[in-house]
């Protein structure tokens, strides 16, 4: 086993007993693998096993990991544009007066600029430094730099609390759920976006799901180990939908070209590719027009599979409601 890696429990019910569900290698920057998923016989989370010691985490994320949200700000445009403005709108869309509001892994605070356009009192929360420092210096937004628990925020101080697309990255979901918990007001809610592992679209594309993400996105919970490990942090799904329409066509865009580049251009991975990673990473750089042309179309043919995916409720992204119990 890699030096880097441990082997770890079920990060929702510390059960032992699990089986194999895929494995796949870091399809995003060839930087090492492959890595093997496994889901709980218990709670039916699925997640990585051996997973990134804690203090190893930062070699999975080159510098180039943020290129493409510092590209889009300076072009005004793209699709992590696009679905900060649609994660906005879906939060007034359920929460139409403005509070204070906390954003949890919020990169370089992109929603974080909407919600505050939008009249609200809105922070962030971002573990990268690079993140944090683009967030303050070129978005102008308040970004507290560090895990949640180090924060020190005020307690009961947050009418919503949002994490997009950041609970796969934990090591410990259930540490990170108490926090939030304890940030709420009595009367507050939290927002999480997942990728599902359930949906339609990562049943097709497998290896070459393109939120699959390894070893970047750590857990997958099902329906039913969420419920669980919520309920565990002291907090209830009230609410689950799949509005996430940018992402879910995002999902299926960037899936279909990942599948036909590894398809003539089988990966190789490598312990030593840290260096190449920000070369490697040809999937995420979308500068020609011919590209941005192709994605166009693939958007257009991939829209009524993304719809009948939605409806069918096997999105490629989940999103719950939660508050406290």
């Amino acid at each position: 086993m890699n030096v880097d890696m441990v082997s770890t429990l079920c990060p929702v019910c510390k059960a032992t007993q699990c089986r194999f569900f895929r494995q796949a290698p870091d399809m995003r920057y060839g930087i090492g693998g492959p890595f093997v998923l496994v889901q709980c016989d218990d709670c039916s989370c699925v997640y990585l096993n051996p997973r990134p010691k804690d203090e190893a985490l930062g070699r999975w994320y080159p510098p180039s990991y943020h290129r493409m949200w510092q590209r889009q700000v300076k072009e005004g445009r793209g699709s992590t544009l696009l679905d900060n403005r649609q994660r906005a709108e879906i939060t007034i869309r359920q929460f139409p007066t403005p509070g204070c509001l906390l954003d949890v892994g919020c990169g370089i605070g992109l929603y974080v600029k909407e919600m505050r356009d939008r009249g609200w009192d809105a922070i962030g929360v971002e573990i990268s430094g690079e993140g944090t420092r683009v967030g303050r210096t070129e978005l102008g937004v308040t970004i507290y730099n560090g895990p949640l628990r180090v924060t020190r925020l005020p307690r009961a101080s947050f009418d919503i609390i949002t994490m997009w697309h950041v609970f796969e990255h934990l090591c410990d979901p259930m540490e990170e759920l108490c926090e939030i918990r304890d940030l709420l007001k009595t009367s507050g809610h939290v927002l999480v976006a997942i990728p599902n592992i359930e949906s339609v679209s990562a049943r097709i594309f497998g290896q070459y799901w393109y939120p699959l993400d390894l070893p970047r996105h750590l857990i997958f919970p099902t329906r039913l180990a969420m419920d669980r490990i919520v309920r565990n942090a002291g907090l209830e799904i009230v609410g689950y939908s799949a509005n996430m329409m940018e992402q879910n066509l995002n999902a299926w865009v960037m899936s279909i070209g990942r599948l036909a580049k590894y398809f003539w251009t089988p990966p190789k991975p490598s312990n030593a590719a840290e260096t190449r990673a920000s070369e490697n990473d040809t999937t995420d750089q979308c500068d020609s027009r011919i590209k941005e042309w192709i994605a166009c179309f693939l958007r257009g043919a991939v829209y009524p599979l993304e719809k009948v995916e939605r409806l069918w409720g096997y999105p490629s992204t989940h999103e719950y409601l939660l508050r406290k119990i």
